[in-house]
């Protein structure tokens, strides 16, 4: 038999998310923390992690690690679900909000797997470009949600892939307005400062979601998503059990409980933003910085595919838009110091 007979019809031109492993000495390419657990913390995780029951399913609802998410966010605990990565709790919203043809708002860029998703859940999707330094009018967009029926709106804040950060106003803004779900993605957010994470409460349509992937501790895949009772208890009825391991919670929880270290290695970051960004800033080939509230910074050149080999030549591995809204621009990761200068040093030798 042949079995693509068998497969969707509407997957036949889908192109999976492309996650492609490259091999580099230096990855400044996936906005992970250059910093892993200190060696305190993980003689706390050894510790924890022997004591648990293998031949155990974990907690269906990890409530003990929403209880210490809760504690680090400032919120109820009973307001947070735990899953595999803010990737599963995407899936989850969409699976749950979203019947075929229903409508999902992006803007232009955004990231990727909202769309993915929505795409896969046979949604229909409609997308908002921003302007050339990544803003928009919210007032635009609030009639947009509101004349075409829009059901679910995502919005990350910072930005990915361009590290635009918006105001607290604007957010509650449209939050407010809009009659429709806003998810707001706030996976950049220790970078940013703001957060709209303390106003769920306040707006029966929203939904915050965090990740501990960018505050080292992407290898687990932990994220959380936060909302008011009525939109939780409608998205429990999609969520799986048992979706974060026990390995994943005691790991979390552990992480979560030093917050002084998190924010210790952001603060470092955020410093190394800020001068690399100025360093950008002085080679001549590189047409456009664009200031980032994020871990990455965004620039474009006319020689990006060139530069992104050259870099990847030299061991270091960054991102490469290649085409659509994003053409010629390349996004770079912050590392440590040692890996920012190397890359500094490479940029401004490619400039003969």
């Amino acid at each position: 038999m042949n079995v693509k007979k068998l497969f969707r019809d509407d997957l036949k031109t889908f192109e999976s998310y492309n996650a492609k492993r490259i091999d580099s000495r230096i990855k400044l390419h996936a906005n992970e923390s250059p910093f892993s657990v200190s060696d305190e913390l993980l003689s706390e995780i050894k510790e924890e992690i022997v004591k648990c029951s293998f031949n155990r399913y974990p907690d269906a609802m990890s409530e003990d690690l929403c209880k210490k998410f809760a504690e680090y966010a400032g919120v109820d605990y009973k307001s947070v679900i735990a899953g595999n990565g803010s990737d599963e709790l995407i899936q989850i919203i969409v699976s749950t909000f979203l019947d075929r043809n229903d409508k999902i708002l992006l803007l232009n860029p955004e990231f990727s797997m909202y769309e993915n998703y929505a795409a896969i859940s046979s949604a229909n999707i409609v997308k908002f470009d921003t302007d050339e330094e990544f803003t928009f009018d919210p007032q635009v967009i609030i009639d947009k949600v509101n004349s075409e029926g829009i059901k679910l709106f995502f919005i990350s804040n910072p930005n990915n892939p361009t590290g635009k950060a918006y105001d607290r106003n604007t957010i509650l803004k449209l939050v407010k307005n809009c009659n429709s779900i806003v998810v707001v993605d706030e996976a950049y957010g220790a970078f940013y400062g703001e957060s709209v994470i303390k106003d769920i409460d306040d707006y029966e349509n929203l939904i915050v979601l965090k990740t501990c992937s960018k505050i080292g501790g992407a290898s687990i895949r932990l994220g959380f998503l936060t909302a008011g009772k009525v939109i939780l208890d409608e998205i429990k009825k999609v969520k799986p059990p048992y979706n974060v391991s026990t390995t994943t919670e005691i790991i979390g929880k552990v992480l979560l409980s030093n917050k002084s270290e998190i924010e210790e290695k952001v603060k470092y970051i955020i410093s190394e933003r800020e001068r690399v960004y100025g360093e950008f800033l002085k080679i001549p080939y590189i047409e456009k910085v664009y200031k980032s509230s994020a871990n990455f910074i965004l620039f474009k050149t006319k020689r990006a595919h060139e530069i992104y080999e050259k870099l990847l030549e030299d061991g270091v591995l960054v991102r490469d838009f290649g085409s659509g809204v994003l053409k010629d621009c390349l996004r770079i990761t912050i590392g440590k110091e040692e890996e920012n200068n190397y890359m500094l040093e490479l940029l401004k030798k490619y400039n003969g």
